[in-house]
């Protein structure tokens, strides 16, 4: 699972989810990937309009990573937090474009 956070609070986003990690009984055996992109025009882009910090949460193929990746959600969507849409996050249909800028032309989901 990767997020991307607007940047300016990527770390804050990393240590909101390192207090969570840390306040859970998880036994995580995967470092967070970090990374960083310019803003972009891109509509669907996680780095549409704004610099991104994108932290990746992995775990083993067969792991139960169901209730590590809710919280880990939970945390950044406190943050802006976009899911990288080719990779495991549990938004499904029910908040498409969270986050991301209006595309003109399209309304905005109620």
């Amino acid at each position: 699972m990767e997020y991307a956070v607007p940047r300016e609070v990527g770390l804050e986003a990393l240590r909101e989810v390192r207090r969570v990690i840390d306040a859970s009984s998880w036994r995580i055996g995967f470092p967070i990937e970090i990374r960083s992109t310019p803003a972009d025009d891109i509509t669907l882009s996680t780095s549409s309009g704004r610099d991104s910090l994108y932290l990746a949460f992995h775990v083993p193929a067969k792991a139960d990573h169901a209730t590590y990746f809710a919280g880990v959600e939970e945390a950044l969507r406190g943050f802006d937090g976009r899911p990288h849409w080719g990779k495991m996050h549990t938004l499904g249909g029910r908040r498409p474009g969270q986050g991301l800028p209006p595309v003109r032309g399209v309304p905005r989901p109620a």
